[in-house]
C-alpha cells in the first residue's frame, strides 16, 4: 500500500475524478487492513496467539478458506482464517458481520 505522503502528492497532482478514485482506492485498501486486523484479533482471542504453544484456547486454526466481504457496498474476495473446536467449525463473528451486505448479520 502506497504511503501516505505518496497518496497526498498524487492527489494534489490529480483532476478532481481521479482524485475521487485515488481516494476511495485508498480507503477500500485500509478497510481491507482493518478487516484483516479484526479477523486475527478475533482468532487471537479464540485461538490464543499464533504458535504459543501455552495457548488456553479450546479452539484451533484450521487454515484459511476463501470468503468475501462488503466493503464500501462492494462484494470482494478476501482469504478468511479458518477455526474449529470440538464441535467443528466456528463462526467468526467480524467475518459474519464483513460479509452482511444489508447489516443484520445474525452473530
Amino acid at each position: 500500500m502506497k504511503d501516505y505522503e505518496t497518496i497526498t502528492q498524487e492527489l494534489a497532482q490529480a483532476n478532481p475524478d481521479e482524485a475521487r478514485n485515488l481516494f476511495q482506492d485508498a480507503l477500500r485498501k485500509c478497510a481491507r487492513l482493518a478487516l484483516f486486523d479484526m479477523l486475527q484479533a478475533e482468532v487471537n482471542a479464540l485461538c490464543g496467539a499464533k504458535y504459543d504453544r501455552e495457548a488456553s484456547g479450546e479452539a484451533r486454526r484450521a487454515g484459511s478458506a476463501k470468503g468475501y466481504a462488503f466493503i464500501n457496498g462492494t462484494r470482494e474476495e478476501i482469504e478468511r482464517p479458518r477455526v474449529r473446536d470440538e464441535q467443528g467449525e466456528v463462526n467468526l463473528k467480524s467475518y459474519a458481520v464483513a460479509k452482511d451486505q444489508i447489516g443484520r448479520a445474525h452473530v
